[in-house]
């Protein structure tokens, strides 16, 4: 089994394209594949050799290329990985001297496993220091650098749609792919961190006007099966409600011995010999789903909200027929604020 696929692209370099054949990858993904298979770890590239190129650039700093772990790769196992990965980057030392003069090259590092996704940017040593706080979960310290990681990679992105001549296929692919990030980066920072909340819907609404106003096509509501829907991230991500249901569970098990939790002795979130520890509910129940301000899952918001057809046929007219393209003009008029009636909202 692939414990590793290197991806396409390169980590930090939007210009080197993520799809297309044959697949691009950064020169140093030969190196890292090597550094990683030296760690114990089956490694193999999106793409066959036959169907791969490479591109390198001469500069202070470094591309890696993106990474893909395993969903059953362990955060500590995780960890210990890319730190010994990232070591090999750091300025070469002569003796037991630490050499603390020495200019660190930038290091630029892409990491997925599972639904999760890492984007480091700094010196050596900085994305080093990173890498170590996934060790144990990092006292909460990772889920907080990897959004703020992420929203920093969403910017340098938004500077390139903004230098881009539209319409441009792949700068639609990336505002696209933008739009869905921020959205989440808003979800999960939400309460945890209110300047990157609001930075990242401030970027959000100006993604939302570069696709409008260049991609118009893009912005429709979306129908079918005689329904309108709204789906679109930066219209979505204005109303600031999440669902929170409320399960009886009837049957759970432990996930490392299969036992009832009650009764064994593993504790769920800690790790015991490589693996975490879950209670897996078996059987259960949806009593209720609330609706609140900020759901203990961030990511439990509405992805699609039907639209009411006559609602449409009094805005647009008599002469408003079911199927026809309608457009959302939502980041045209600029920002109206979030919608946050549930912020005080919870389970009765």
């Amino acid at each position: 089994m692939t414990e590793v696929i290197i991806k396409r692209g390169a980590s930090g370099l939007p210009s080197v394209p993520r799809s297309g054949t044959p697949g691009t990858y950064p020169y140093e993904a030969i190196k890292v594949a090597k550094l990683l298979r030296a760690e114990g770890l089956t490694v193999s590239f999106e793409d066959e050799k036959l169907d791969r190129e490479y591109v390198t650039h001469d500069a202070a700093e470094f591309w890696l290329p993106i990474l893909a772990f395993g969903a059953g790769i362990t955060s500590n196992v995780l960890s210990g990985v890319l730190v010994e990965l990232i070591k090999n980057y750091l300025p070469s030392r002569s003796g037991s001297d630490q050499q603390p003069d020495v200019e660190q090259p930038l290091l630029h590092l892409e990491v997925i496993r599972g639904d999760e996704r890492l984007v480091l940017d700094g010196s050596v040593q900085d994305v080093l220091t990173a890498a170590e706080q996934l060790r144990n979960g990092g006292a909460g310290e990772p889920e907080e650098l990897l959004v703020r990681e992420r929203f920093r990679q969403c910017e340098a992105e938004a500077e390139g749609a903004r230098r881009a001549s539209h319409p441009d296929q792949q700068a639609k692919d990336d505002l696209h792919r933008l739009r869905a990030e921020l959205r989440e980066i808003m979800d999960r920072s939400e309460g945890n961190d209110p300047e990157l909340f609001e930075r990242a819907h401030g970027l959000l609404d100006e993604v939302g006007g570069i696709i409008r106003r260049n991609y118009r096509e893009s912005c429709c509501l979306e129908y079918r099966e005689g329904a309108y829907y709204r789906e679109c991230p930066v219209d979505l991500a204005h109303l600031r409600v999440g669902l929170s249901p409320e399960i009886r569970v009837r049957a759970s098990e432990c996930s490392l011995c299969g036992a009832d939790p009650d009764d064994c002795d593993h504790i769920p979130g800690n790790e015991y010999d490589g693996q975490v520890c879950n209670s897996r509910i078996t059987s259960g129940e949806i009593e209720r789903v609330a609706l609140v301000g900020r759901p203990r899952w961030q990511l439990t918001r509405f992805t699609s909200l039907e639209v009411n057809v006559e609602d449409l046929r009094q805005a647009l007219g008599p002469a408003f027929t079911p199927g026809v393209r309608v457009s959302c003009d939502h980041c045209l008029s600029g920002c109206q604020g979030l919608m946050s009636n549930f912020q005080t909202a919870s389970h009765s």
